[in-house]
């Protein structure tokens, strides 16, 4: 079972979403880490007013998720019962360059990478395909032993 995971904010937008095809993995997704106990890892600084937020994560979130949507009720859900959780961003250089290698295009996802990286659980579900192609994930997990996962894949850990 996760004690902690970093969530990309493609999942928490897919859930509203009902012409994404991953729509419906994400809302299952969603209600079980509502359910769970696990922590929702965030950079230090988030703050649901935007105008007080200095996590790039959150920053992330407060750009996409909009009041109505599952994704932002979750989101306001697990930080006001205390379960978001502030990890560090800060990597050492030799893992600065891996993950500036792997995922050259992206600076917002090599956040969210680097913070999976410090959390407890070393686990990123996300829906990007983009920037974490399966490839990437495979070499993410052989170098920087993190997880890549759907959400349909990390949906069993959260219990």
């Amino acid at each position: 079972m996760l004690r902690d995971l970093v969530v990309d904010t493609n999942i928490f937008v897919h859930a509203s979403d009902p012409e994404e095809p991953l729509s419906e993995e994400s809302i299952l997704f969603l209600e079980s880490l509502q359910e769970s106990t696990a922590f929702l890892c965030v950079d230090p600084g988030f703050h649901e007013e935007p105008a007080r937020n200095r996590s790039l994560i959150g920053h992330e979130y407060l750009k996409h998720l909009k009041n109505g949507m599952l994704g932002y009720a979750v989101v306001v859900r697990l930080a006001s019962s205390e379960r978001m959780k502030p990890v560090s961003r800060a990597v050492g250089g030799g893992d600065a360059k891996k993950i500036l290698k792997l995922v050259p295009n992206n600076v917002r996802d090599r956040t969210f990478l680097r913070v999976a990286l410090n959390s407890d659980d070393k686990t990123l579900s996300s829906h990007d395909l983009t920037d974490f192609p399966t490839n990437i994930r495979s070499a993410i997990r052989r170098t920087l032993n993190v997880h890549v996962r759907t959400a349909l894949e990390t949906e069993p850990l959260l219990h």
